[in-house]
């Protein structure tokens, strides 16, 4: 050999794991040195992905996605998380540890979704595609007036904020003491304020509520109130 940089053939592996190599040389005069040991890594197995969570589920919109990857020698992979066939996130996952990741925004419908991780030798493997359902009911907030109103006006505005996560709402439905009383007349302002209008009610004790019907079909409906129209004056008892 002549003085400068060599090159020597490793052997072909047959088995994963950590193999370690020096260079002894030996000089004319019989010294010798070693290079120092180094470590090759060698990786022939693909990890292992598997989806858990969601298989088929009708979720809301955000999503919990939940899998495995185990592999043979890392302790961390990177993952890639795919919605309908088209990458959505890129994230990691510890070694044979559920990966809990969640995603937000989805709108109502069917979707497909699977992972690809990565080990540190860019050794790959993708999951089973799954699928679910997103089906959010809307939500409804109740404005004025507050629980437990009492007043002697024969008319009420009853105020209402609907939002659903497709952004639409097809209709709302005003339920007053159990029972359907109207229906939206306009459009739903969804994220805004609308109202319903209640003229010439007698004195009594009212409940209401709202239900609100997505474009998919989900109904959502909010808690109940109580308001009393109150045209009785007190009772004043006079004893001599």
């Amino acid at each position: 050999l002549v003085t400068g940089v060599q090159t020597c053939a490793l052997p072909i592996f047959t088995t994963s794991g950590n193999h370690t190599w020096d260079v002894n040389c030996t000089d004319q005069d019989n010294a010798s040195a070693l290079g120092g040991q180094r470590v090759i890594y060698v990786d022939l197995l693909n990890p292992n992905v598997t989806a858990n969570y969601p298989k088929g589920n009708t979720v809301n919109s955000t999503v919990s996605f939940n899998w495995t990857a185990i592999d043979n020698m890392d302790t961390n992979m990177t993952c890639e998380l795919y919605i309908n066939g088209t990458l959505n996130q890129t994230t990691w996952a510890s070694n044979n540890s559920a990966r809990i990741f969640n995603v937000s925004g989805f709108n109502d419908g069917f979707y497909l979704w699977n992972v690809t991780c990565y080990d540190n030798g860019n050794r790959s493997n993708t999951s089973t595609v799954e699928n679910f359902t997103v089906a959010e009911v809307p939500s409804i907030a109740l404005g004025n007036p507050p629980d437990g109103n009492r007043t002697t006006d024969l008319n009420w505005t009853l105020f209402y904020t609907p939002n659903d996560n497709s952004g639409s709402v097809a209709n709302c439905s005003l339920i007053i003491n159990g029972a359907l009383n109207q229906s939206n007349s306009s459009p739903v302002q969804v994220g805004s304020e609308n109202n319903f209008t209640l003229n010439d009610l007698t004195n009594g004790t009212y409940t209401w509520r709202v239900n609100c019907t997505d474009l998919s079909g989900n109904e959502g409906t909010n808690g109940t109130r109580t308001f009393y129209v109150d045209l009785d004056g007190p009772e004043i008892n006079l004893k001599i």
